[in-house]
């Protein structure tokens, strides 16, 4: 696989990513199957890795961010 990203490193320094995957969330309540818990996990995810954000130089989220395949479920992330 091609390298779409070059970050040049001097002697041992390093890069630390974080990632965040396959949150699959729900627009709304009602379109969830566990009632109530159409954000998941990831309130309890955000809230654990907030004191530590400034130690990551990278913050990615990837795979299926809304199961809905909906704008709303996609605006609940941000």
């Amino acid at each position: 696989m091609e390298s779409l990203l070059t970050l040049p490193l001097a002697g041992e320094a390093r890069v630390r990513i974080l990632q965040i995957t396959d949150t699959h969330l729900f627009a709304t309540k009602a379109r969830s199957p566990v009632r109530g818990k159409h954000l998941g996990k990831l309130p309890g995810v955000l809230e654990a890795i907030r004191p530590h954000q400034h130690e990551f130089d990278l913050i990615v989220a990837t795979g299926d961010l809304a199961q809905d395949q909906s704008s709303a479920a996609l605006s609940a992330f941000r």
